[in-house]
């Protein structure tokens, strides 16, 4: 998945799954996604990106 709103690009995957526990369903999901700040790039800047993990 990716998009970008302004100066900052989103890049990243997701995994959703069903898992079921003594009869009930739940949800669960786990991601990556990386932020880039592109004006910043373009700028000199420095940490420009950042990444987010949820396992």
């Amino acid at each position: 998945m990716s998009w970008v709103i302004g100066d900052v690009g989103f890049k990243g995957s997701a995994t959703i799954w069903l898992a079921r526990k003594r009869g009930d369903v739940w949800w669960n999901y786990a991601y990556t996604v990386k932020q880039t700040d592109y004006y910043c790039l373009a700028t000199g800047g420095e940490r420009c990106t950042e990444t987010y993990h949820v396992r």
